[in-house]
């Protein structure tokens, strides 16, 4: 009978889109930061968390759900990703992350972000509310920008401008393919590469430090806040040498803020990433490692170790059909439980973890008061695939249906050809 009542206002408040003050009693809070969960009763006004209690809360809400039994989650936030930025693979218009030429600064994923995208709410239903829409290119591919997933636009989805993307090169190239890795070699172009890189972060800087007004460049105007320390270079690199290059190239120019990507081969150099302390952003974990002769698991275990080794880090789902794998992050990180990672730590790397990295964590990433109210209720673990069963959404104070086109479709064909739900 409390599960038919907490559906109905469910329901109702979803079809009326927004309720002014929700009280959520007695539920087994995940906080997001990597605390032990504990049960208590949570009030929402408005967009916000306004009181966390472990004691009952005696206050007139217009919804109040009974928790007891369900577990809640703050919103899961996915990095380094193109979610909004592509429909389908196999239709070239309909991917809109990686523009032409070698340094696009100035160019923002945000404009060309899809809030009407069919992909969009298979992953808000799987509890990802936030993306970061990351350009991919030669070099300098653009700005990424943080965005909510369910928006009327792309100005009402916007959260954060977040930081400019660079494609380090590699020292080797792979030959081969996935299923049939040859031997690398070294590359032939990446002294070339690495000057070009270096020639247009030099000048970047001296327009940067000169005063003249009359000469405008878009492009190095859109690095000014690089060198301020405003924004952050997130620099995208692999293997092990091209991490270390990459940590040196960012000491030389003596950029404030950077956020490494994708380290495949970090296991190399952790006490490199330790020294520098330098936040990571992973690749999915469930992938082919890099080479033939690595551990099967290894990518399993790279988030333990950054977490055992106080490195921040943050778990993405890029990769093949990123776009459409992205619903699946939770579960990614889930698959990390076994290898070193407790329960908690694992929901903070697609949590508190992400917020942290993207400079928003006094908003969003975790379950605290004054925080914005996007929460995640569900009957069991959001993280594994067999209990997660998620009853409703909340995304800033707005009560939401886990359900989208998917489950409509799966319920008109039960229904047309007589079948019952497994």
């Amino acid at each position: 009978m409390r599960l038919k009542i907490v559906f109905f206002f469910v329901v109702f408040f979803f079809l009326k889109g927004h309720s002014q003050s929700i009280l959520i009693k007695d539920i087994m809070v995940h906080n997001g930061k990597g605390d032990q969960p504990y049960v208590a009763s949570i009030l929402i006004q408005k967009n916000k968390i306004i009181k966390i209690q472990k004691e009952s809360i005696s206050v007139a809400a217009d919804t109040i759900i009974d928790g007891k039994s369900w577990h809640i989650y703050p919103a899961i936030i996915l990095c380094n990703n193109i979610l909004g930025l592509q429909e389908a693979e196999a239709i070239r218009p309909t991917s809109d992350y990686n523009d032409i030429g070698k340094f696009n600064p100035h160019l923002r994923t945000l404009t060309s972000y899809n809030t009407d995208s069919k992909i969009l709410p298979t992953a808000f239903s799987n509890g990802i509310m936030y993306t970061q829409c990351t350009p991919r290119g030669s070099y300098i591919a653009g700005t990424s920008s943080v965005v909510r997933i369910k928006a009327w636009n792309w100005e009402d989805a916007a959260i954060k401008e977040d930081g400019i993307h660079l494609y380090f090169p590699s020292v080797y190239v792979q030959k081969g393919w996935w299923a049939e890795p040859d031997k690398s070699e070294k590359s032939k172009d990446y002294e070339n590469q690495l000057t070009e890189i270096k020639n247009f972060f030099n000048l970047s800087k001296s327009y940067y430090l000169s005063k003249d007004s009359m000469s405008f460049n878009p492009r190095y105007e859109s690095m000014r806040n690089i060198w301020e320390g405003k924004t952050t270079l997130y620099i995208h690199c692999n293997r092990a040498k091209d991490i270390l290059n990459a940590i040196q190239f960012a000491q030389d120019m003596q950029i404030p803020k950077i956020v490494l990507v994708g380290c495949d081969e970090l296991y190399k150099v952790i006490d490199i990433l330790k020294k520098y302390q330098c936040p990571v952003i992973l690749s999915r974990p469930n992938s082919l490692p890099t080479n033939t002769d690595d551990k099967l698991k290894i990518n399993f275990e790279l988030p333990g170790w950054l977490e055992k080794n106080n490195i921040l880090y943050c778990i993405s789902a890029e990769g093949d059909m990123e776009a459409m794998q992205s619903r699946n992050l939770p579960f990614m990180a889930g698959m990390c439980i076994p290898y070193g990672l407790s329960k908690e730590d694992a929901l903070k790397s697609i949590t508190y973890n992400p917020a942290k990295i993207l400079g928003i964590d006094n908003i969003l990433g975790s379950i605290e008061e004054n925080k914005l109210a996007s929460l995640i209720i569900s009957k069991g673990n959001i993280l594994d695939p067999v209990t997660s069963q998620i009853e409703c959404l909340i995304l800033e104070g707005k009560i939401y249906s886990a359900k989208n086109f998917q489950n409509d479709l799966y319920e008109k064909y039960l229904q047309k050809y007589g079948l019952k739900a497994n």
